[in-house]
C-alpha cells in the first residue's frame, strides 16, 4: 500500500505541470482550428499576431546588446513564419494544389505537436540520461526517442487516413524517413530555443501560455518543421528537375500529400 502511494506521489510530481500544459494546449488547438477554417485575411492576421508576440518575446529575452546568435534566432522566427504563411496562402488561393498544401500543413503542425507531446510523456514516464544537460536539462534520451517515434508517425498516419490501405515496404520507408526528418527538425527547433533561453539565463520567454514557457516555446517546433518542409520540397524539385518524367519515389510523395490522387 505504501509502495503504491509512493508511486502515485512520484507520478503526480512528474506531471505537476500537466494541467497548465493541457489548458494551454486546448487553447492552441482552438487557435489552430480557427486558423484552418479562416480566409486568407483572417488567418494572416492571426499569424501576424503570433509573429508580433514572438518578436516581442525575442526582444525582451535578448535585451541589451544583441549578438549574432540573437539575430540568427530573429532570422529563424521570421523565415519560419514567412514559410508557414506562404504555404497557407497558396493552400487558400491556388485551387489545384490546395489538397497537397493542406496535407503539408497537417504534417508540419502534427509533427511539431506530437514530437513535443511524445517527448514530454515518454520522457517523464521512463526518464533516463540527459543528453544535453546544459541546454535542455529536462529532456531525456527516452523523451527524444518517444518524440521521434510518435512525431515521426504523422506522414504514415496521414497516408493511412487518406488512402485507407497499407503501403508497400519501399513506400513505408519513404513515409518513415519523411516523418523522421520532420520530427528531428521539431526537436532541433526546441533545442535551439532552449539554448537561446540558457544563453540569456531565463526560464521562460513569456508568460502568456502557462506551463509552456512562452509563445516561442510553443511555436519553435512549428517554425522548424515549416523550414524542413520547404527544404524537402526544394530537394524534390532539384533532384527531379533534370528528368523528363516523374521519378516514382517523388511521384509517391506527391500522391501521398494529395488525398484525391492515386499512388504512383
Amino acid at each position: 500500500m505504501l509502495i503504491e502511494k509512493g508511486v502515485s506521489v512520484h507520478l503526480l510530481h512528474k506531471f505537476s505541470d500537466l494541467q497548465k500544459r493541457s489548458l494551454s494546449s486546448i487553447g492552441l488547438l482552438i487557435f489552430a482550428y480557427l486558423f484552418f477554417i479562416a480566409n486568407l485575411a483572417v488567418s494572416s492576421l492571426l499569424l501576424l499576431s503570433v509573429f508580433c508576440i514572438l518578436i516581442y518575446e525575442w526582444h525582451l529575452a535578448s535585451k541589451g546588446q544583441k549578438t549574432c546568435f540573437d539575430y540568427l534566432i530573429f532570422l529563424f522566427i521570421t523565415s519560419g513564419i514567412c514559410v508557414f504563411w506562404y504555404i497557407n496562402a497558396a493552400r487558400l488561393l491556388i485551387y489545384f494544389v490546395s489538397d497537397i498544401l493542406e496535407t503539408s500543413m497537417i504534417w508540419i503542425i502534427g509533427s511539431a505537436i506530437l514530437s513535443d507531446t511524445g517527448a514530454y510523456f515518454i520522457g517523464r514516464i521512463f526518464g533516463g540520461m540527459h543528453p544535453f544537460p546544459n541546454i535542455s536539462p529536462g529532456k531525456t534520451i527516452s523523451g527524444y526517442l518517444g518524440g521521434l517515434i510518435i512525431g515521426g508517425s504523422v506522414p504514415l498516419l496521414t497516408f493511412l487516413t487518406y488512402k485507407s490501405y497499407i503501403p508497400n515496404f519501399e513506400h513505408l520507408v519513404i513515409l518513415i524517413l519523411l516523418g523522421v526528418l520532420l520530427s528531428i527538425s521539431a526537436m532541433a527547433g526546441d533545442l535551439l530555443q532552449s539554448y537561446f533561453k540558457r544563453k540569456h539565463k531565463i526560464k521562460d520567454t513569456g508568460s502568456l501560455l502557462p506551463g509552456h514557457g512562452g509563445f516561442f516555446d510553443r511555436f519553435d517546433a512549428i517554425l522548424a518543421t515549416s523550414l524542413m518542409a520547404l527544404l524537402i520540397v526544394l530537394c524534390i524539385i532539384t533532384l527531379d528537375s533534370h528528368r523528363g518524367f516523374i521519378n516514382p519515389h517523388i511521384g509517391f510523395i506527391m500522391s501521398t500529400l494529395d488525398p484525391n490522387q492515386l499512388v504512383y
